[in-house]
């Protein structure tokens, strides 16, 4: 979990946003919005590793990636001490 990356201080920004301009007109003590935004950080993290967590099973994996990235033609020259391409 990264809990200071951009998009996670973004996110926290965002929810501490009505404090945040509350303190910047004057209505709020700058203390009580830097505390909420403190606080909305590991809420901000939280919530990006649960958003995180359940998009993972969309779309390709690393190793699915790399693996076919890796795949050999079956015209190429065979690497020496590799096994023979096999047809699909």
């Amino acid at each position: 979990m990264v809990i200071a990356s951009p998009g996670t201080l973004l996110l926290a920004a965002a929810l501490a946003s009505p404090t945040i301009m509350s303190a910047i007109n004057g209505d709020t003590d700058i203390d009580d919005a830097a505390l909420r935004f403190l606080i909305c950080v590991p809420v901000a993290a939280i919530m990006m590793a649960v958003l995180r967590a359940l998009t993972s099973d969309f779309g390709p994996s690393l190793g699915d990636r790399m693996s076919a990235t890796l795949r050999r033609r079956k015209e190429d020259a065979p690497v020496e001490g590799e096994p023979p391409v096999r047809a699909p």
